[in-house]
């Protein structure tokens, strides 16, 4: 958000209560705050107290602008169970809002907004969060304003996304843990390291920056997403690690690469099982159900922090093997003249099938990318989407920070190489000039150490015990659910992933007050049903 040089006026209301004005501009009454505040909200239908008839429980609100916190104080007296988030967009009001909010955010902040929303609103889609936005502040500041409505926008499709991800790929992520725990050959495990971190994509200006990088690559620990392996390959330039997270079947094809190269692939369980690409495997646990678990049982499994997107996955990966500086390229979140990744690229074949002097190539690209990607950037060629956008937004290295980057004063140390037009928060653009300042001093080379696993039988008997926990804990589990108490973090990941629709009808009954029945009853049958047929596929 821009700062401004101004800042609110404090005083005092005709009846002794504080208010403020900003710019010339009245933020709360001059005469009455607090009966001004519960007019307003008795105006806005949707915050009716929960006992009158049509109302539905409120479960998260909030506040664009609550200035003096007159909002928030009146809309706890109504809404007492409700989480409501306070949003400011001056830090002046830090220590005079009245209480109510269950947290405050301001623009000087250590948390990002789209940080600070994330963390309060509910991903199974059953908070229904509510937006209520004081007029006066919204007009005294409008930029903030229209940013911290982006921001709520953001997040909600990213919570949308990732319900849609859950449904589509949840009990998937659970069979290829099981498979995957099962069909282990080998696996490394990777020391502790300052060296820098190339983290690469496989974005249209990779093979821009891959020519930047040709002589320099040697002195970075290179870290590369599994789609950007072909077009590095061509261009001379051999990863130190390959990571693949998605566990969709035509994922496999991006690894073909890596047959007689001594390369690691770096992967969680979830992902689709392919050993016989690579039998130098470095586990990852993202703390999810039920790789966290899996992976404890591999010595030299690596924690990261779970993210939507193999390129977030790959930052976490990069911050948890070196305290170095991180340089992406590649991080495009767009196309550019036709091409939505650097050349050659797994899917090319699939993509060109199929044309015909009457259906050219390069028509049906271009179709491909004005449906895909309807949005111009306003710079040459590159065009995006608004869920590419929202993919961007979601990769502000914010959860990374903390962390010594050995980047120097006035760097946040991450850094961005041959960048689209696409914002990134938090990187700053590095300049291919400048990438010998980064760059170690001399050839750099990740050791890697094998590990031993536990044998087949032995596996086999840890995914019995695990399988059969599962099973006696979800009676407690869905009891839990229809009370209204949160289940066991592990039980709550299973039944989401089993069956999110029925797993948010259940929520939603229970915020209502209403008998959860036949939802419950199904989402009971539909996880029976699963953790039976893990049994019959891999422990019995």
């Amino acid at each position: 958000m821009i700062a401004l040089a101004l800042t609110p006026v404090f005083s005092s209301a005709r009846n002794g209560q504080p208010t403020c004005s900003y710019a010339g501009r009245n933020l709360h009454s001059t005469w009455d705050p607090e009966q001004e505040a519960r007019r307003f909200i008795d105006g806005q239908g949707e915050f009716r107290l929960p006992e009158l008839p049509g109302s539905r429980p409120v479960t998260t609100i909030l506040i664009l602008g609550a200035c003096m916190g007159y909002l928030a104080s009146e809309l706890r007296k109504r809404h007492p169970g409700a989480a409501i988030l306070s949003l400011q967009f001056s830090p002046a009001f830090r220590g005079r809002e009245l209480p109510g909010a269950t947290a405050s955010w301001f623009p000087d902040s250590c948390i990002s907004l789209d940080g600070f929303l994330t963390s309060y609103l509910d991903d199974d889609g059953v908070g229904s969060p509510r937006l209520i936005a004081w007029p006066p502040a919204e007009e005294a500041f409008s930029v903030q304003a229209r940013a911290a409505r982006e921001s709520f926008r953001n997040v909600l499709d990213r919570i949308a996304s990732s319900a849609a991800t859950i449904r589509v790929n949840g009990k998937r992520w659970i069979r290829n843990a099981c498979r995957s725990f099962l069909s282990l050959e080998s696996t490394v495990s990777a020391g502790r390291t300052r060296a820098p971190v190339l983290v690469l994509a496989a974005g249209p200006s990779l093979a821009e920056a891959a020519t930047a990088l040709a002589a320099k690559a040697e002195r970075f620990l290179i870290i590369a997403v599994s789609s950007a392996l072909s077009a590095l390959l061509a261009r001379g330039i051999e990863p130190d690690i390959v990571i693949s997270t998605d566990p969709g079947f035509w994922s496999q094809a991006h690894l073909s690469g890596l047959g007689g190269r001594d390369i690691v692939r770096a992967s969680p369980f979830s992902a689709c099982p392919v050993g016989a690409l690579s039998r130098r495997i470095l586990i990852l646990d993202q703390g999810w159900f039920p790789e966290h678990g899996l992976s404890a049982l591999i010595p030299g499994s690596v924690p990261i922090h779970g993210h939507g997107t193999v390129a977030g996955s790959a930052l976490s990966l990069a911050a948890s093997l070196s305290e170095g500086p991180i340089v992406v390229a590649g991080f495009d979140f767009a196309s550019n003249r036709g091409l939505d990744h650097a050349p050659p690229h797994a899917f090319d074949d699939f993509v060109t099938s199929g044309s015909r002097r009457i259906l050219p190539i390069e028509t049906k690209r271009w179709d491909r990318l004005l449906s895909g990607q309807p949005l111009s950037l306003g710079e040459g060629g590159w065009r995006t989407s608004r869920s590419l956008k929202v993919y961007a937004a979601s990769l502000a290295p914010e959860w990374l920070h903390g962390k010594a980057r050995g980047s120097g004063p006035g760097h946040s140390g991450f850094f961005r190489l041959c960048p689209s037009p696409m914002e990134l928060p938090g990187f700053d653009v590095l300049e291919t000039g400048d990438l010998d300042r980064i760059a170690a001093k001399e050839r750099y080379k990740q050791h890697f150490q094998e590990q031993s696993r536990p044998p087949l039988e032995e596996r086999r008997r840890l995914l019995a015990e695990a399988v059969a926990s599962w099973r006696a804990a979800l009676p407690a589990a869905l009891k839990n659910l229809r009370a209204g108490t949160p289940p066991d973090p592990d039980m709550a990941d299973l039944l989401r992933s089993v069956d999110l629709p029925w797993y948010a009808a259940v929520r939603r009954a229970v915020v209502l007050g209403k008998d959860p029945g036949e939802a419950l009853q199904l989402l009971e049958s539909e996880a029976g049903s699963f953790v039976k047929d893990i049994e019959e596929r891999y422990v019995l």
